[in-house]
């Protein structure tokens, strides 16, 4: 088989690669899609405290073509998606159920062969079925599954206001979220309008273009203010709730800012390992406020097919590029210096 690997950071081969023999447990499976994530970047650019060389690829889905001893519940010919991040369920993280933390955490694709390659080998229990769904479609349930975890953080916002920070393909998917789960209204700002466009496409009631974390950039389509001179929020009661799905350190402090007193917060959006910014605590105190923060995901795949199979939310307008498997390097450098990039999709 071909496999895309990264023998260091900067340099991408693809390479051929003996087929993977599944043992008891385990499946093969023919990728035909493989989204790019942030995280392949990171790595790509040496960002990465695992060891080289890392085959890439996380976000995927393709076709059973071998199975393993013991396996019943899987076929070959099978329509799947994969569950990248792999919990031992022994540690004390996995038995207090955050095996989002597992202590003996491995994951596809990052410090397991992965899904940018003709073939894959993953555990059974990594393995969901999709039924007749698209390819790309279940190539969105691992990024999905995250989104839904972080949105079960803040529990209900059902006929609250939220603020979305960042219109990029988790952005998006995260104002599809909000509306779903009852949101009286969402807003979402970007320093795109290209991006804002489509979020007003998939159901945003106004976008904010800014040219910095707050401030509205001149020229664009819709604009307004959501901070006043000095950093504060225009409106004095802010939103309910508001989510940085932006990364932006100068962003992620603005949202107790723009946030209403008894409000919360969620941090999806990441950020470089090693920024900061100044916080109040007493503001925090001052205005009760709830702040989350969100880690892969937990237990949510099943959820996320069903809500990618019931059609109850839009993907294929998130990707931006299809490219070949002989694109990997390509596809990274867009990342980096591209802005109007959404989802990249590898074709395998």
């Amino acid at each position: 088989m071909r496999s895309v690997v990264i023998d260091k950071p900067g340099s991408v081969t693809v390479r051929a690669l003996p087929d993977p023999i599944p043992g008891a447990g385990e499946i093969v499976i023919d990728v035909r899609v493989c989204g790019f994530c942030g995280t392949d970047l990171h790595i790509f650019r040496g960002e990465y405290l695992g060891a080289y060389p890392v085959r890439p690829g996380h976000e995927a889905a393709g076709v059973v073509s071998a199975v393993g001893e013991g396996v019943t519940d899987l076929k070959v010919g099978d329509r799947v998606a994969i569950e990248p991040n792999i919990h031992c369920g022994d540690c004390a993280m996995c038995q207090s159920g955050r095996g989002n933390f597992c202590e003996n955490w491995t994951a596809i694709g990052v410090t397991l062969p992965g899904c940018c390659a003709e073939k894959v080998l993953a555990p059974v229990g990594q393995v969901f079925s999709i039924g007749e769904l698209p390819f790309e479609a279940g190539a969105f349930m691992e990024p999905l599954s995250c989104c839904l975890h972080g949105m079960k953080k803040i529990e209900s916002i059902e006929d609250e206001d939220v603020l979305v920070i960042g219109a990029g393909p988790i952005g998006l998917l995260l104002l599809q979220l909000a509306k779903l789960r009852g949101a009286c209204r969402v807003t979402v700002t970007d320093l795109r309008e290209a991006r804002l466009k489509l979020a007003r496409d998939l159901g945003a009631d106004e976008t904010i273009c800014v040219k910095t974390c707050g401030t509205a950039a001149p020229g664009c389509a819709s604009t307004k203010d959501i901070t006043a001179e000095g950093g504060r929020a225009t409106s004095e009661a802010g939103y309910d709730t508001v989510i940085d799905a932006s990364g932006n350190v100068g962003a992620i402090a603005q949202t107790i800012d723009l946030v209403r007193p008894g409000g919360k917060v969620l941090w999806f959006g990441v950020a470089p390992a090693g920024e900061t910014f100044p916080i109040e605590p007493f503001r925090v105190f001052r205005k009760g406020l709830s702040i989350h923060g969100a880690f892969t995901s937990l237990g949510n795949s099943t959820d996320a097919i069903e809500l990618l199979a019931g059609a109850r939310l839009q993907v294929a307008p998130l990707i931006s590029h299809r490219l070949s498997i002989d694109e990997f390097e390509q596809a990274a450098r867009l990342i980096e210096h591209d802005p109007d990039v959404l989802k990249i999709m590898i074709k395998i």
